[in-house]
């Protein structure tokens, strides 16, 4: 399915890189600070995407929240609502965590669907999870679907897929250098290491891999281990990119933009959404709408990380 990207916004250097690499775009097209864009001078379009920053309403952050005006990260969702306001797009998709539904955040999630009902748009809301759709990782996300109430006839997510032959083992490279297992050297550094190797993650048999953050490496905290060959491993940065439903070539234009900083590589996929969720989003949205969601849709990319949102368009 064709798209037309008018613009996308990034303020991470690596993130930019990597994204214009991946996606074939130039930079001059990226809006950057989302909070000096000149809203004014954007045009309509037909879709907006935006995933404003998790790291306020995640369990694994200080929480700080998205109140307007608190200048925290998360928060950078009302500059997302100004834009929408500007471009008056037909369908509008929002990712985040799940945790936004959380007593301590949901009145934001609320302010935030009241506000794109006062915009004209109807809300559709529902918490995805990648095991269900074709990746084994368990990344649990909330996607809220907008869609302008003139051209309104409902939404239903798409239905969980059969995963009984699922497992992470499929994704992993035939041939993995050293550095991607630890030593005895580094389990000494690990406190707490217990001889059930629970730190961090865990050691995993299991089918279905925990959450890929952006914070990677052979003793972090969100690094699940397992046993590859007979030896204690972790993911490389190509296996995250497949967990994250990018393909190889992808994580190869990645690579080269970030100077084959693996760390940025791993914090590029972490950051990132799953594309097999948007990939079934966009698939009902076909459904539903066929003459409003058709090829050539018009798009501003916000918070576009890797450009989760424009790969799915090139799978549909």
């Amino acid at each position: 399915m064709k798209y037309n990207l008018i613009n996308f916004c990034e303020f991470d250097k690596n993130a930019v890189k990597s994204y214009c690499a991946i996606h074939n775009e130039t930079e001059d097209k990226n809006l950057g600070d989302i909070t000096k864009v000149n809203i004014e001078s954007l045009p309509k379009c037909n879709m907006i995407t935006h995933g404003s920053p998790c790291q306020d309403f995640s369990v694994a952050g200080l929480q700080a929240g998205a109140d307007e005006g608190t200048n925290t990260r998360s928060s950078l969702i009302w500059n997302s609502v100004k834009i929408i306001q500007q471009c008056q797009p037909k369908f509008v998709i929002w990712e985040n965590v799940k945790n936004v539904l959380s007593k301590r955040h949901i009145h934001n999630f609320e302010k935030y669907l009241s506000v794109m009902e006062d915009l004209g748009y109807a809300n559709y809301y529902k918490v995805l999870n990648a095991k269900d759709y074709g990746i084994p990782q368990n990344r649990e996300r909330i996607f809220c679907i907008s869609i302008k109430k003139d051209i309104d006839c409902g939404f239903e997510f798409p239905n969980v897929q059969s995963s009984e032959n699922l497992t992470f083992y499929d994704y992993l490279e035939k041939i993995v250098d050293d550095r991607f297992f630890l030593t005895d050297n580094d389990l000494l550094k690990v406190k707490g290491f217990g001889a059930n190797y629970s730190f961090g993650g865990y050691l995993s048999d299991k089918k279905i891999y925990n959450t890929i953050t952006k914070s990677y490496g052979k003793i972090t905290g969100n690094s699940m281990k397992f046993i590859r060959n007979g030896k204690i491993s972790y993911l490389t940065p190509l296996e995250t990119f497949r967990l994250m439903g990018f393909e190889d070539n992808d994580y190869e234009n990645c690579l080269r933009a970030v100077d084959n900083k693996i760390k940025e590589v791993y914090a590029r996929a972490g950051n990132s959404i799953v594309v097999n969720i948007v990939v079934e989003i966009y698939k009902q949205l076909q459904i539903y709408y066929p003459n409003d969601f058709k090829d050539n849709i018009s798009l501003i990319s916000l918070f576009s990380g890797i450009g989760a949102f424009e790969k799915a368009f090139q799978r549909v």
